[in-house]
């Protein structure tokens, strides 16, 4: 299924304000809008524990297909419980409006965490060790990761790593071509999810590649100024290494990655095991550095040096004038 989750613009009739309720929960504050509805910090009054609420819009724009969509990915959620999955504690509906209750996790998502600087080495294997087993959780019960881009990922401020699995990242009304979504999502896709063929857990292991050749390189492999630009380079261009980027990038993770990356999914990783096993080579750090200092370009150097040099030149000239005219 395909859609355009960036246009709609958000409904505000009869949204609850802060102290309303939804059924057990008391909402603490709005936290964000989707073309579907709303998603609020919430208090579950039963618990006493925080959660994330999002409420369907009630109205008949809401695209029903899409939405059911949704509330059949938390339902499948229910059923699983992994430390590195996003936990859906509850499907319900207030009235005629349904509402999905879920985890709190206070953090940033992978592309908050781009933006603010470029993450470590140490930090990009961390991120890619809990993913990977989160993404092994699905596949064990039968299931592909649903939406695998970066906004999906929250790293939490004890650097835990928790991956919403069903579809977060909502839409408007329209389904359609490849060319009906945004160019960043489609750059996550792998080149079976463009082509329109069967997909399998190979797919979600290309889209993983996406993901951490993003952060090692700090640039996307494929992009593209439409989506369809992008489809094509995914389709076929072969990215430079991510090392080429990173020359601090170790060349077993390096090599990793490009396997994950081939558009054969034959010649790619065939289970997350197999990147399990490989990662098994690195070192657990759970107390990595989240960032790594973006290095200043070495040829601003190169100028300011220059610079120095042709000033200390022009003032031996000056003075050696100075000492000629004594």
């Amino acid at each position: 299924m395909r859609w355009n989750a960036r246009d709609k613009k958000e409904n505000n009739d009869k949204n609850p304000a802060a102290g309303n309720r939804i059924s057990h929960y008391e909402i603490i504050r709005k936290v964000g809008a989707t073309g579907l509805g709303i998603i609020y910090l919430a208090e579950d009054t039963w618990k006493r524990n925080k959660v994330t609420l999002k409420l369907f819009y009630e109205d008949q724009k809401t695209d029903a297909q899409i939405k059911q969509f949704m509330i059949d990915g938390a339902e499948k959620a229910l059923e699983i419980h992994h430390p590195n999955l996003l936990a859906v504690y509850e499907v319900g509906q207030v009235g005629k409006r349904d509402f999905i209750a879920m985890e709190y996790a206070e953090g940033m998502n992978l592309k908050q965490l781009r933006v603010s600087g470029r993450i470590s080495n140490e930090g990009v294997i961390e991120i890619t060790r809990q993913l990977c087993s989160a993404i092994k959780e699905l596949h064990d019960n039968r299931m592909l990761a649903q939406n695998l881009i970066p906004e999906q990922i929250i790293v939490t401020h004890s650097k835990q790593v928790k991956f919403i699995n069903f579809g977060m990242i909502d839409t408007s009304a329209s389904t359609g071509s490849i060319e009906s979504l945004p160019a960043d999502i489609v750059s996550f896709m792998s080149p079976e999810q463009i082509n329109d063929r069967d997909i399998d857990e190979r797919s979600n292991i290309f889209s993983l590649g996406v993901i951490l050749y993003t952060l090692a390189a700090d640039r996307p492999p494929f992009y593209g100024q439409t989506a369809k630009s992008v489809a094509q380079a995914v389709n076929s261009v072969t990215p430079q290494a991510p090392i080429t980027f990173n020359a601090e990038l170790p060349e077993r993770l390096n090599r990793i990655i490009m396997k994950m990356l081939d558009k054969n999914p034959v010649h790619r990783y065939q289970t997350i095991d197999e990147i399990i096993g490989d990662l098994a080579y690195f070192k657990k750090t759970p107390e990595y550095e989240t960032y790594a200092p973006k290095k200043k370009d070495s040829w601003n150097w190169v100028v300011i040096i220059a610079f120095i040099i042709l000033l200390l030149i022009s003032l031996w000239g000056y003075i050696k004038e100075l000492i000629m005219k004594q």
